[in-house]
C-alpha cells in the first residue's frame, strides 16, 4: 500500500481515529484538572469567583443575573451543574474539559467537509493541542469556543437535512453569544453566507427561508436574554464590556487588565459610542497597530511559528477544493474574521480567539491535505511532508507542555484551608479585603478589593471606613500591591483593633478579624 503525503495514519481510518482522539483529549483533561483544586490568580479564573461563580448561586436562589460585561449562558452552565449538586469548580472544569472535546471534534467535521479527512484529523489534533490549557480552567470562553464550532459545522455540513441544520446552527450561535457577545460574529457572517453564496444553488426565497430559520434558532437559544436585558438595561446589547475596549484604547502602555482599572474605565465611560467618540482620532490611528499587534501574538502564542507558515500554503490550497468546499470555507473565514475584529480592540488575551484557531489550523493542514494541491507523491517531498507534521506538531506539544504545567502550579490550595477557617467565624453579609474574589467565595463573603501601594497606616484607615468588613486577608496576591503589609505577613503584630485568626508560613499569609468596637 502506497503512502500518501502527510498521512498520519491508513486512508479511511479517519473517522475512527477523530472521536479516540477527541476522548482522549477529554479524560487527560479530567486528569490534570483534578490536580487543581483552587483556580488560579494568573489565569482567568478570576473571573469565575468573582462573576460568574456568583451569579450563577444568584440564578440558583431565584435572583436576577446582574453581571454587566456578559451574557449569562455560562452561569446558567453553572447553575445547572449546582442544581444537579455539584461544586461549581469542579462542574466547571468538567465543563471545560468536555468543550475542549468538543472543539476538537467540531474541528474535524469541519475539515472533513471543507478539506479533506487527513488535513481534518491533523488540525484536530493541533487544536486540542493548542487550547488543552484550557480544558482544565474554568472560564466561558471554552463553552462559547464548543458552541461556535458547532454551530459552524451545522451551517457548512451536508449530511443532515438543511432546515435542521440551520436551525440548530442558529440555536447555537444564540447559546455562544449569550455566553461571550463576540459571538454576534457568527449571527454577523452567517446571514450574508446564506443569502449569498452558501447555497447559491438555490433560489433566493429558499435563501431567505434558510435565513430566517437561522435567526428562528438563533432567537430561541438567546431571545430571552435580549428582552431581559432590554427591560432592565434599556439595550439587548447594553453591557459594560465597553470597559475593556476603553483600557486598550486610552489606558496607560502596559496597562494590565484588572478590576480596579476597569472600574476606573466605567467611571470615565458610559457606552460603546462614549468611548469611541471621546477620541475617535486616536481610537482610529490605534486601530491598526491593535489589530497587527493581536494577530502576531496569537499567531506567535497560539498558533506557533510552524502552522503561522503553513497558512499561506494553505491558502494556496484552498484553490484546488470544489466549489462547495470554497464557499463552506469562505463562510468559515468570514466567521474567524469577524470573531478575531471583535475581540482585538479590547486588550489581548489568547483565550479569546479559541473560536479563531480552528480555522487558522485547518487552513495551514489544508497545505499538505487538500484534494488536488500538493500531491507529494515523491520520496523526498513524501518525507518533507512528513516532517513538517512532525516538527509542527512537536512545537506545538512543546509549548502545550509549558503553559500547562504553568496552569497546574498555579492554584493557592492554602486558601481552602482558610476558607475553613471563615466559615467558623464569619456570617454572609461580612467583608473581606482581598486582592482577588477567590477567597471570598469559597467563604461565602462579600469581597473588598484591596487598595495599592499605600502605607499601612493609610490601609487599615480605609479598611476601617466600611462598618461591613470584618476581615482581611493578606497573601503573596496582596503582597504584591501593598509590600507594606510584608512584616505583618511574616509574624508582626497587627494594629490593636484587629486579631489574628489564621497564618500559613510556606507561602507567608495572615487572616485578621477586626475586633468589635
Amino acid at each position: 500500500m502506497s503512502l500518501h503525503p502527510y498521512q498520519l495514519l491508513a486512508p479511511g481510518k479517519e473517522e475512527t481515529a477523530a472521536p479516540v482522539l477527541a476522548i482522549l483529549c477529554l479524560l487527560f483533561a479530567l486528569g490534570i484538572g483534578a490536580l487543581r483544586p483552587v483556580g488560579g490568580f494568573d489565569t482567568a479564573e478570576a473571573d469565575f469567583y468573582g462573576a460568574y461563580a456568583p451569579q450563577a448561586l444568584r440564578l440558583l436562589n431565584g435572583e436576577p443575573y446582574t453581571w454587566t460585561r456578559s451574557g449569562p449562558g455560562y452561569s446558567v452552565l453553572l447553575a445547572i451543574g449546582g442544581w444537579l449538586g455539584f461544586d461549581l469548580f469542579a462542574f466547571a472544569k468538567v465543563a471545560a474539559a468536555v468543550g475542549v472535546a468538543v472543539i476538537g471534534y467540531s474541528t474535524f467535521l469541519l475539515g472533513r467537509e471543507l478539506f479533506s479527512p487527513r488535513a481534518a484529523l491533523c488540525a484536530q489534533a493541533a487544536v486540542q493541542i493548542a487550547s488543552f490549557r484550557y480544558g482544565i480552567q474554568a472560564g466561558n470562553d471554552v463553552p462559547c469556543a464548543a458552541f461556535s464550532l458547532a454551530s459552524l459545522v451545522c451551517l457548512t455540513s451536508t449530511r443532515a437535512p438543511t432546515s435542521w441544520r440551520l436551525g440548530l446552527a442558529g440555536g447555537f450561535a444564540g447559546c455562544a453569544a449569550v455566553t461571550r457577545y463576540p459571538a454576534l460574529a457568527l449571527l454577523f457572517a452567517a446571514l450574508p453566507a446564506i443569502l449569498v453564496w452558501q447555497f447559491v444553488e438555490a433560489r433566493f426565497e429558499v435563501r431567505l427561508r434558510l435565513a430566517l430559520l437561522y435567526v428562528g434558532g438563533f432567537l430561541v437559544t438567546s431571545g430571552p436574554w435580549w428582552v431581559w436585558n432590554t427591560a432592565t438595561n434599556g439595550s439587548p446589547l447594553a453591557s459594560k464590556a465597553y470597559a475593556l475596549v476603553a483600557l486598550e484604547s486610552y489606558g496607560k502602555s502596559g496597562t494590565q487588565v484588572s478590576q480596579s482599572h476597569l472600574a476606573e474605565m466605567e467611571s470615565r465611560f458610559s457606552s460603546f459610542s462614549d468611548v469611541l467618540l471621546h477620541d475617535p482620532v486616536r481610537w482610529l490611528t490605534h486601530l491598526p497597530e491593535d489589530l497587527y499587534g493581536d494577530a502576531a501574538q496569537f499567531l506567535t502564542d497560539v498558533v506557533t511559528w510552524p502552522w503561522a507558515i503553513g497558512l499561506g500554503l494553505g491558502f494556496a490550497a484552498i484553490l484546488g477544493l470544489t466549489d462547495r468546499q470554497r464557499r463552506g470555507v469562505a463562510t468559515l473565514l468570514l466567521s474567524s474574521l469577524f470573531a478575531f475584529l471583535l475581540v482585538a480592540i479590547a486588550p489581548y488575551q489568547s483565550r479569546y480567539h479559541l473560536s479563531v484557531a480552528p480555522t487558522c489550523f485547518l487552513v495551514a493542514a489544508a497545505s499538505f491535505g487538500a484534494p488536488g494541491m500538493l500531491r507529494l507523491e515523491a520520496g523526498l517531498l513524501r518525507k518533507a511532508a512528513w516532517l513538517w507534521v512532525v516538527v509542527a506538531l512537536g512545537v506545538l506539544g512543546g509549548t502545550s507542555v509549558l503553559l500547562t504545567k504553568k496552569v497546574v502550579s498555579d492554584s493557592p490550595g492554602e486558601l481552602l484551608h482558610t476558607a475553613e477557617v471563615l466559615r467558623a467565624h464569619a456570617t454572609p453579609n461580612d467583608g473581606i479585603v482581598v486582592r482577588k474574589p477567590h477567597l471570598a467565595l469559597l467563604a461565602g463573603l462579600q469581597p473588598r478589593f484591596s487598595i495599592e501601594g499605600v502605607p499601612a497606616e493609610q490601609f487599615f484607615a480605609w479598611v476601617r471606613s466600611d462598618p461591613t468588613t470584618r476581615f482581611v486577608y493578606v497573601g503573596p496576591r496582596e503582597l504584591s500591591v501593598m509590600p507594606d503589609l510584608t512584616a505583618l505577613a511574616k509574624g508582626d503584630a497587627p494594629p490593636n483593633d484587629f486579631e489574628v485568626l489564621d497564618r500559613t508560613m510556606n507561602p507567608a499569609t495572615v487572616l485578621l478579624r477586626r475586633r468589635p468596637d
